[in-house]
């Protein structure tokens, strides 16, 4: 979904000429021709030289990938990046696979997405307004760096930098431990007598919690195996504060659960204000020209 949702923002961009669908399940590659997603299909094995690679797959798999992508002789002209939610797992990937640092390889993850499974849910707008963040190695071109930020702001994003450590941390408190949680939940009440009447009588916050438990499980074990240290950090720290609610509960402590949803309260309307409120893009003139520079080549490649 995201890699498909990337393509159809470059195509509404003009940015596309052809592209080359990869993916170990046949029915997707399918739907995404059918769709006008992909143009034609290749396995990572017989891949034809291409401009641009962008790996979306689950984390657990690149790997494989690059150790593939690593046999190819053209891609030293190749620009390359990936959507992964763990970013320092993916470098050591990569640091695995190449003697040397791939220089246009671009560690990105657009924070951004659907609890849906597939390039049938794929939509052109889908990083509209959020956030991409990339983690450029330290041997990392800077033109590819500006390149793949450029990609990423003709669909819409607005693209942040960090270092992978920061990201991982960061996203495993915001994205990674959410997630977490909702299937938590979900496993929890789904092993109790009450399972049906509680599914019966779910509401909207219910719902809401529960929303990304829907999400590709294979993505989400990789996530977990691939920053396990980040998670467990926040993880640890949620378990503290839900401790402390449930003595406060046990003891009817009134003013002090009181306190505590204001606070909650008041910190989440003041985020969700700001953030609605205040825009997060930091354009980059030199990124709208290196875009303008690298699509005026032949885009029929």
């Amino acid at each position: 979904m995201i890699g498909a949702s990337f393509v159809l923002g470059l195509r509404q961009a003009g940015l596309v000429g052809k592209v080359v669908g990869v993916d170990v399940a046949e029915a997707e590659l399918v739907t995404a021709k059918t769709l006008g997603i992909i143009d034609e299909t290749a396995t990572i094995d017989t891949l034809p030289p291409v401009d641009l690679i962008i790996i979306a797959t689950p984390v657990g798999v690149m790997p494989r990938i690059f150790n593939a992508l690593a046999h190819y002789p053209w891609l030293a002209d190749t620009l390359i990046t990936d959507v992964g939610s763990t970013k320092q797992s993916v470098i050591a990937a990569a640091e695995a696979a190449f003697p040397d640092w791939p220089r246009n390889f671009v560690p990105g993850h657009p924070v951004a997405g659907r609890e849906y499974i597939g390039v049938a849910y794929a939509v052109a707008d889908m990083f509209d307004g959020f956030r991409v963040v990339l983690t450029p190695h330290e041997k990392n071109d800077h033109g590819a760096v500006m390149r793949v930020a450029a990609l990423w702001q003709a669909c819409g994003a607005h693209v942040e930098q960090m270092s992978a450590s920061a990201h991982d941390r960061v996203l495993a408190a915001t994205s990674h431990l959410p997630h977490v949680l909702s299937y938590c939940l979900m496993e929890s009440l789904a092993t109790t007598e009450y399972e049906t009447s509680i599914f019966d009588y779910a509401a909207g916050g219910f719902k809401s919690f529960t929303r990304t438990a829907s999400s590709n499980p294979v993505m989400w074990r990789d996530i977990c195996l691939n920053n396990n240290t980040d998670i467990l950090y926040w993880l640890d720290h949620y378990l503290d504060t839900l401790a402390e609610m449930r003595d406060l509960i046990a003891d009817e402590a009134g003013d002090e659960l009181l306190a505590v949803y204001e606070r909650a309260k008041s910190i989440r309307d003041n985020h969700i204000h700001l953030t609605q409120t205040q825009s997060v893009a930091k354009s980059s003139d030199t990124a709208t020209q290196t875009l303008a520079s690298f699509v005026s080549k032949d885009k029929t490649k």
